[in-house]
């Protein structure tokens, strides 16, 4: 007995570990200094992750790229959603969600298990014989006992089902939320494509306006030189080319930010620089009423969809808080066989194997817990009316959303006819002056006016359009009918 303790003693002691508090910061004036091996973890986690989507040409993207060919929208779409990290993301939160309805359904499966258990022990008896003195009595006992076992839940009123429906309503938060990173995805990609397509228009136009007043520079410095110019207007018209060069370098800035943030939504390295197909048409204001528009989208918007799982969850939270209130019959079932075999010192081996078979049906009432069931379902009721007024909500937010998005492509779409009115007119301005110059019956000082309105409306043309095409990108993102 002494040595049996003295080897567990050992044990316990060789297996004891220093235990250490947690690292935290020193105290409130400072921060917590990020430990050298941490950072070292984080690199190579970042490493291993990031690997192949480096910037650089080192590494190619995930999906092909033609550099060559223009990309319209939907090819962009394509290819943000095959290569952007938060699908993946999503997708892997939605299977989770969707194994734990089978963990759920598993518990209404009767559970059936193997166990098999063997050993070996002597037992040494110091015997004292009245003429013979001591003697010891050696028992020598192994055996084996597989079991084989089996336990039923049949009658819990209803609790594994709950449990089940809850988790199943659980799965369409995570599914419509996996749609719900898509629809976002293809949101960003469009802002980001039409934002590009509009910066790339500036700097085109700005370009011209730079070529334009070349022209009139030159013809300004021609003027001088045969007497009919004046050094103001070669003053002016070289203010009026280093604004246009000014103008150029911000709009090149502009698309070099453009695509920067086209790239991120795409998922692509910083070094690809891709080309944009036009974006065709302009999208048509909906001929349907604003009611009607806001009916018809209110059941398709993931976050409304969400928030009804939500509550459909927690009323089947509330039928599981409320069973556990009712009893549990169940059934126990085993199949056991005790081979054990023992011999006396050095007698023969003795020892029948024993079969044992039983079937047991029982039934558990809970009785008292202290309170713990009525808090449960007090909860339980809490989450249902907390669901409730978050479907009413998300509801009253997504009519605030759809009203503002239909106003305001109403209003883009006003504004983008009012700024080609406005283009068409400086273009005729434009020409009028140019042909006023060339007969000297206009002043270059029209002249560079009439360009630098021309430049600002095609300007503001580009805007618009690009404002039109984000206010359709958002209807249809507000309700729930972008793909």
């Amino acid at each position: 007995m002494g040595l049996a303790a003295g080897g567990l003693l050992l044990v316990l002691l060789t297996g004891c570990r220093t235990l250490t508090p947690a690292p935290t910061p020193a105290s409130p004036a400072a921060p917590w200094p990020v430990p050298e091996e941490l950072q070292a973890e984080v690199a190579s986690v970042v490493a291993q992750v990031g690997a192949g989507r480096r910037d650089g040409a080192a590494a190619p993207p995930a999906v092909g790229i033609d550099t060559g060919r223009a990309y319209a929208l939907p090819e962009l779409i394509d290819i943000a959603q095959r290569n952007n990290p938060q699908t993946r993301v999503a997708w892997e939160a939605a299977r989770q969600a969707a194994q734990a309805v089978g963990e759920a359904e598993a518990t209404l499966l009767p559970r059936l298990a193997a166990t098999v258990v063997g050993g070996y022990q002597r037992v040494s008896t110091p015997i004292q014989l009245p003429l013979g003195g001591t003697r010891t009595l050696s028992a020598d006992v192994q055996g084996v006992m597989p079991v084989l076992s089996l336990e039923w839940l049949l009658f819990d009123f209803g609790e594994r089902d709950a449990a089940v429906r809850a988790a199943r309503h659980l799965t369409t938060v995570a599914n419509v939320e996996f749609n719900q990173v898509h629809q976002q995805l293809v949101f960003d990609v469009s802002q980001a494509y039409h934002a590009a397509v509009a910066a790339a228009e500036k700097r085109r136009t700005a370009a011209r306006a730079v070529a334009a007043t070349r022209q009139i520079l030159a013809a300004a410095e021609t003027g001088q030189a045969r007497g009919v110019g004046t050094r103001v207007e070669v003053a002016q018209a070289r203010q009026q080319l280093a604004q246009a060069q000014l103008s150029l370098t911000n709009a090149q800035g502009e698309a070099d930010t453009a695509h920067v943030a086209l790239n991120a939504a795409l998922g692509l390295p910083q070094a690809i620089r891709l080309r944009l197909a036009s974006p065709g048409p302009l999208p048509a204001a909906s001929a349907r009423s604003l009611d009607q528009v806001i009916d018809a989208a209110l059941a398709k918007r993931p976050d409304i969809i969400a928030a009804v799982a939500e509550l459909r969850a927690a009323q089947a939270g509330v039928d599981l808080a409320q069973a556990a209130f009712m009893p549990k019959v169940g059934v126990v079932g085993s199949l056991a066989v005790d081979d054990n075999q023992f011999r006396l010192n050095n007698s023969g081996t003795l020892g029948t194997p024993l079969e044992q078979t039983g079937v047991l049906v029982g039934m558990t009432l809970p009785l008292s817990d202290g309170g713990l069931r009525r808090s449960r379902r007090r909860s339980a009721y809490a989450r249902v009316r907390a669901a409730q007024a978050e479907v009413a909500a998300v509801r009253d937010a997504a009519a605030r959303e759809i009203a503002a998005a239909y106003t305001a492509l109403r209003t883009a779409l006003a504004a983008q006819r009012s700024a080609r009115s406005l283009v068409a007119a400086s273009r005729i301005t434009v020409d009028a002056a140019r042909k006023g110059l060339d007969v000297g019956l206009g002043t270059l000082t029209e002249a560079v006016a009439a360009e630098k309105a021309l430049m600002d409306a095609e300007e503001v043309l580009a805007v618009t359009r690009r404002d039109a095409f984000d206010a359709a990108t958002n209807l249809a993102f507000v309700t729930a009918a972008l793909r």
